[in-house]
C-alpha cells in the first residue's frame, strides 16, 4: 500500500514538473522589489514640486519642469525594468542549475507567453496614454495589468504567484480611487509586495532544499 502511495506521489511530481515551471526563484522577487524601491526613492527625491517653484519661477517654468520630470520617469522606468529582468533571470538560472533543470523548456515557454499577453496589452495602453499626455493613471494601470499577467501566468508555476498577482490587481484598483499617492502605491506594489512574496517563496521552496 505504501509503495503504491509513493509511486503515486512520484507520478504527481513528474506531472507537476512537466506542466509547471518550478525554477522560478524567490530571490528574483526580492531583487526586483529592492530595485523598484530604489527607483521609487530616486523618483521621489527628483520630483520638481520641492519648494515653492510656482511663486518663485512662474507657472510656465513649472510646466517645463514637469515635462522634463515625466521624461525622466520614463527613462527611470525602462532602466528599472531592465535591471529587474536581468536580476530575475540570474537568480532563476542559479536555481535551475541547482535543481538540475533547464531554464528554457516547455513550461517556461508557456509561462512567458501567458505572462506576456497582459503585459503587452498594458504596455500599449501606457504608450497610448503617454502620447495623449494622460499621466496620472499610468502607475495604477501598471499595477493592474501586472497583476493580471501574474494571475494568468500562475497556472504554469507556483500557486503563490497567483496570490501575488491578485494582491497587485487589488492594490491597483484601490489606487484608482485615492488620488495623489500613485508613487507610494507603485512602490508598495512593485517593491514591498515583491520582497514579501519573494522571501516567502524562498523560505517555502528553496531554503529547505
Amino acid at each position: 500500500m505504501n509503495q503504491h502511495l509513493n509511486d503515486l506521489q512520484e507520478i504527481r511530481k513528474i506531472m507537476e514538473k512537466s506542466s509547471r515551471f518550478l525554477s522560478l526563484s524567490g530571490l528574483s522577487g526580492v531583487s526586483a522589489g529592492a530595485i523598484a524601491l530604489i527607483a521609487s526613492a530616486i523618483a521621489w527625491f527628483s520630483r520638481p514640486d520641492k519648494g515653492d517653484y510656482i511663486h518663485q519661477r512662474g507657472v510656465h517654468h513649472m510646466a517645463n519642469l514637469y515635462g522634463d520630470y515625466i521624461h525622466f520617469l520614463i527613462k527611470l522606468g525602462v532602466i528599472t525594468l531592465v535591471l529587474a529582468i536581468i536580476s530575475g533571470l540570474y537568480f532563476t538560472w542559479k536555481k535551475a542549475g541547482g535543481i538540475k533543470e533547464k531554464m528554457w523548456n516547455a513550461s517556461s515557454k508557456k509561462l512567458v507567453v501567458n505572462l506576456s499577453i497582459p503585459l503587452l496589452a498594458g504596455g500599449f495602453v501606457v504608450i497610448f496614454l503617454l502620447q495623449n499626455h494622460v499621466f496620472w493613471i499610468i502607475p495604477e494601470l501598471m499595477l493592474i495589468f501586472y497583476g493580471l499577467a501574474l494571475v494568468n501566468a500562475s497556472q504554469n508555476t507556483y500557486r503563490d504567484v497567483f496570490y501575488l498577482g491578485l494582491s497587485e490587481l487589488v492594490l491597483g484598483i484601490i489606487a484608482l480611487f485615492i488620488n495623489g499617492y500613485s508613487l507610494f502605491f507603485w512602490a508598495f506594489g512593485f517593491g514591498v509586495l515583491h520582497i514579501v512574496y519573494g522571501i516567502a517563496m524562498h523560505m517555502k521552496y528553496e531554503r529547505k532544499k
